[in-house]
């Protein structure tokens, strides 16, 4: 008896483990569909953004290395005009603009903010314009008028208390993604040289070198967004983000590959402890990124 009783424990063992196995193959495996999905959702949006983009040399774009002229340490934030609908509620007229008065064009911007807990979100700015400014909605605008100049307070983040849903000041900002903790992004230009060459052993340059500014119409052949993902499950036991949302553990985008840095970064083996996360979590994070290019097709 004593025996049998022996190898029933031994067998509940067992299958205890294997279903503890299967547990957590299925726990990760969904974590993993997840985050895809939430970078899935993101990055179409982008490309929509991106693609109507208006890339002309008398309107201004907001973003590294731009008359901006702004550092961006950490999360990154850009703007530009773009052929998509934006919302008209910010500020708030009296009488709001009718369909004819509508500009087809709209202010988009994406940055991170935070919500009420302190944790990271990638918000996005959809903010509606009109054809003629009349002091009360803003139209679009010409250089050599840029953006900041128009929206001062454009990437404010919110001061009330709870901040608002978005996070951020300007009440034309979103929530896109709860789920995104990092946002990066860096250029892809064009060679400077036209020889065969050149373009034979460098068909693009990632830095700024011999470009004095950004231009969309000349210099840039496609934007790189890199982000990090945690899923909602994972997120929820994370108490500090203090450290995992910030450039100390996820470097800053350079002329290297951004993804490729930042995957070398969670693979080492003291990440979790280095990042002041449990390491379920850590096992949680998922790096994608994508090129938006302007000139032929993107990947």
């Amino acid at each position: 008896m004593l025996v049998s009783i022996t190898i029933l424990a031994v067998l509940v063992l067992l299958i205890a483990q294997l279903f503890n196995s299967a547990s957590g193959v299925v726990t990760r495996g969904r974590k993993g569909i997840d985050a895809d999905s939430e970078a899935r959702l993101v990055f179409d949006r982008m490309a929509t953004d991106f693609s109507r983009m208006v890339r002309r040399k008398d309107t201004d774009f907001f973003g590294k290395d731009t008359r901006a002229a702004r550092p961006m340490d950490g999360n990154d934030q850009i703007a530009f005009y773009t052929d998509v609908r934006g919302y008209y509620s910010s500020p708030s007229p009296t009488v709001t603009p009718t369909r004819n008065q509508r500009n087809a064009i709209s202010l988009v911007g994406y940055t991170m903010s935070s919500d009420a807990r302190g944790r990271p979100q990638l918000a996005r700015l959809a903010k509606g314009l009109v054809w003629e400014p009349d002091g009360t909605w803003p139209g679009l605008s010409h250089l050599p008028i840029t953006l900041i100049s128009i929206w001062p307070n454009l990437f404010q983040l919110s001061t009330t208390n709870p901040p608002s849903y978005s996070g951020m000041l300007d009440a034309d900002f979103e929530v896109i993604s709860d789920s995104v903790i990092r946002f990066e992004y860096c250029y892809l230009l064009r060679p400077t040289s036209t020889s065969a060459a050149s373009v034979a052993d460098v068909p693009y340059n990632q830095s700024i070198t011999n470009h004095s500014t950004v231009d969309f119409c000349n210099d840039v052949a496609a934007v790189i967004v890199s982000i990090v993902v945690l899923d909602n499950t994972s997120r929820a036991i994370v108490t500090d983000y203090s450290r995992i949302g910030s450039q100390s553990v996820f470097a800053d985008s350079s002329t290297g590959d951004t993804a490729a840095t930042w995957t070398a970064a969670i693979n080492q083996p003291n990440f979790a402890t280095s990042s002041n996360i449990p390491k379920s979590a850590a096992s949680g994070l998922r790096i994608y990124q994508r090129r938006f290019s302007f000139f032929g097709d993107g990947t």
